[in-house]
């Protein structure tokens, strides 16, 4: 019996090691992955936030009644959620997925799917909720397959198909945290800047004209800022879950190789104890 039982758990030490190469191999990968996330994303915040900024300013000058910033009553909506391809990142999809049905059993609205990512188009086709449009997570093609999503958006806002357009992903805020977050897209919200200078702007020819010429190139962007925050997060979650998993694999080795040792230490020992048992009887 000794003899199988350290057979067997030195076949469980050889798979968790192997597990743990592969784990490590991935924590890998993700870190290096998650590094040039983090500097396209920290590169395009300073930008977006401006658009956003300027957005919202000529909002305040431009007429309440232009399509763009007419709030109507939002009897259907269309809810952009960003999931990944591939799981093994910790909660990354599952807090998010709970975000995004807490959300949409909140609303009274009739609400609209358009999907990113496996891990999404998978739950929510489960759950059968009306979907229009899935993506696979663009892991190459981010700004070909973001513009392509402002302007089915855009277009479904202005013909009144949607009263309102949200984005729900992971916006990316450290290495250990990834918050889920709603985020109302359009109609845009007039607001008063932060920094007063930008009050100081004068649009030419007039606000209206500046508002129409803006409006694509920031929807665009602000989806495509939204697909760098998402990667970012999915890395960043996806390292931290690698990392876990082979300190975890290691910890478990040690505890199979003590126990492998004592095994084998009770198999020798019982051997011992056989042989001077029988020189005795003879």
């Amino acid at each position: 019996m000794a003899k199988v039982s350290v057979r067997h758990i030195k076949a469980r030490i050889k798979t968790i090691k192997n597990i743990q190469k592969m784990t490590r191999s991935m924590m890998l990968v993700a870190a290096a992955k998650f590094a040039k996330a983090q500097i396209k994303t920290e590169h395009a915040r300073p930008y977006a936030h401006r658009l956003k900024e300027i957005m919202q300013d000529i909002a305040l000058r431009a007429s309440k009644n232009h399509p763009y910033l007419i709030e109507r009553e939002v009897k259907n909506e269309l809810a952009v959620i960003i999931t990944s391809n591939r799981g093994l990142c910790g909660s990354f999809n599952t807090n998010l997925i709970l975000c995004a049905e807490k959300y949409i059993n909140e609303v009274s609205s009739n609400i609209n799917l358009l999907l990113v990512g496996k891990r999404g188009i998978f739950h929510f086709r489960k759950k059968g909720f009306p979907i229009i449009s899935e993506y696979i997570f663009p892991e190459k093609d981010i700004e070909g397959v973001s513009y392509e999503i402002a302007n089915k958006a855009e277009k479904g806002f202005l013909s009144c198909e949607f009263d309102r357009v949200v984005l729900i992903y992971n916006e990316f805020v450290s290495v250990f945290r990834q918050k889920s977050t709603v985020y109302k897209l359009i109609p845009v919200t007039p607001k008063e800047p932060e920094k007063r200078f930008i009050s100081d702007y004068i649009y030419e020819p007039d606000p209206i004209t500046c508002l129409e010429a803006i409006f694509s190139l920031y929807f665009k962007y602000e989806i495509y800022e939204v697909f760098l925050e998402s990667i970012a997060s999915e890395n960043a979650a996806r390292m931290l879950a690698m990392d876990n998993a082979t300190k975890n694999a290691e910890g478990l080795a040690k505890e199979l190789f003590f126990t492998f040792n004592q095994a084998r230490q009770a198999g020798v020992t019982k051997e011992i104890t056989e042989i001077v048992t029988t020189g005795e009887v003879l």
